[in-house]
């Protein structure tokens, strides 16, 4: 799956998730590039701001090319994990956790296995292709991301 199709479907999976985690989602852009990535806005008005990039499939891949879909089992479902808040604010492990139990529960037959570790989500597709959605930037409540200009990935936002 290409980063861009993948990017568009983690939008969707994560404005779909319910719950009061997740507050909003929207792509977001840097100078170099105007899809760098997934904001992931919280409930507690935080957000947590993803890098995604793309790892070629099998036997590489030429962007002029169509991407080679691969298919399997359907992932079992998993519980969503708690996201507790203690004094306004969350850990991002556990935001990330949460982020990949929504990605394992959207039911794509592209996807073989998700992975939260450190700061971030790795997901491997049938096709040996990768996304990985690393923790970009956190931005505290109150602030927006744009005013953030200082590169920060926080533990706890």
């Amino acid at each position: 799956m290409r980063i861009a199709r993948f990017r568009g479907l983690l939008v969707e999976w994560l404005s779909t998730a319910g719950g009061d985690v997740i507050k909003d989602v929207t792509v977001f852009g840097v100078p170099s590039l105007p899809e760098a990535g997934v904001r992931v806005g919280l409930g507690t008005g935080a957000g947590v701001l993803l890098r995604t990039i793309g790892g070629a499939p099998r036997g590489g891949n030429k962007g002029s090319e169509a991407a080679e879909t691969e298919r399997g089992p359907v992932l079992e479902p998993v519980p969503l994990p708690a996201v507790p808040v203690t004094g306004g604010k969350v850990r991002t492990a556990d935001v990330l956790a949460y982020v990949a139990a929504v990605i394992v529960n959207a039911g794509s037959d592209e996807i073989e296995r998700v992975e939260a570790k450190d700061q971030s989500v790795v997901v491997t597709f049938f096709n040996g292709g990768q996304a990985y959605m690393m923790t970009y930037k956190t931005v505290p409540a109150g602030r927006d991301a744009e005013s953030e200009t200082e590169w920060k990935a926080a533990e706890v936002v």
